[in-house]
């Protein structure tokens, strides 16, 4: 009978054990994902310049999901509501990143989107300033 009891708490134990890592792994998933609330600020994310990108990673439950990956920094995603940025051509959130949709932006026409979508007018800033030599 103490056997039987020791396996018994051993099972509770381990049962207690496994639900709590699932929970805490699904609270990691769900608060790895900013909800993005204004077009300002989904602009902000494209308009970014670095080495790296920015992605359409598809949709799901009535937002799209973007995810941005640059040097030295861990990729970050991002939702944003289908009803206030459409897309033509869309497809279920994946995890694939052959089938991801970068966002590009095209400097001899000089526009900007993501590929395969209607491009907007890109209108390139000077940022620097560089620096003249005095004689």
């Amino acid at each position: 009978m103490v056997i039987m009891g020791l396996r018994w708490r051993q099972q509770k134990y381990l049962f207690v054990i496994r639900t709590l890592v699932l929970m805490l792994g699904i609270g990691l998933l769900q608060g790895c994902v900013t909800t993005v609330k204004t077009r300002a600020g989904l602009d902000r994310l494209t308009q970014r310049e670095g080495l790296g990108n920015f992605y359409y990673i598809g949709s799901r439950g009535g937002f799209h999901y973007f995810s941005s990956k640059y040097f030295l920094e861990r990729t970050k995603y991002y939702r944003f509501r289908e009803a206030d940025y459409p897309l033509q051509h869309t497809f279920p959130m994946t995890k694939d990143r052959s089938k991801w949709i970068p966002y590009v932006i095209d400097l001899g026409a000089n526009t900007k989107g993501f590929r395969g979508e209607s491009q907007e007018p890109y209108q390139m800033t000077n940022t620097t300033t560089v620096p003249t030599k005095r004689k």
